[in-house]
C-alpha cells in the first residue's frame, strides 16, 4: 500500500485541522464514494490498487476501499481490510449481498465503513 506520492497528496489536500481520527476518515470516506465509480470494465481493476483507484477512479469494491484504506494510513489512521457477508434476510428496498467491510480506528476501536454501499452501479 503507497503511503507517498500520489496518495499522500490526495491525503494532504484532504487534510482538515483540528479533526478527530474519526471525522478525518470521514473526509476520506466522503471524497472516495464522491469521486469513485463502481466500473469493472476493461482492465486493472479488482486488485485492491490504490493509486489505479486514485487515477482512473473506478473499480470493484477492493478499488474503494484500497483507496480509503490509503488515504487513511497515509494520514496516520490505521486501516485494515476486512469482509463478511450479512446474515438474515434483506428489509424490502435493502440492497443484500456479499460485503466486504473494511475498518480504521480513531481510539484503538476498530469501526466498518463501506465505500461501495450507495455508489451506483454502471
Amino acid at each position: 500500500m503507497p503511503l507517498t506520492g500520489r496518495i499522500a497528496q490526495v491525503s494532504a489536500n484532504l487534510a482538515e485541522t483540528d479533526m478527530t481520527p474519526l471525522q478525518q476518515a470521514r473526509v476520506d470516506y466522503e471524497y472516495v464514494t464522491s469521486i469513485m465509480k463502481y466500473d469493472k470494465s476493461g482492465t486493472g481493476w479488482g486488485r485492491g490498487d490504490a493509486l489505479y483507484a486514485c487515477d482512473v477512479r473506478r473499480g470493484n469494491c477492493t478499488d474503494f476501499h484500497s483507496l480509503f484504506i490509503g488515504l487513511a494510513r497515509a494520514r496516520g489512521i490505521p486501516a485494515r481490510f476486512t469482509i463478511g457477508f450479512p446474515i438474515g434476510a434483506a428489509k424490502s428496498g435493502e440492497f443484500l449481498a456479499t460485503i466486504a467491510g473494511r475498518s480504521f480506528t480513531p481510539a484503538g476501536v476498530w469501526v466498518p465503513v463501506g465505500c461501495v454501499r450507495g455508489v451506483e452501479a454502471s
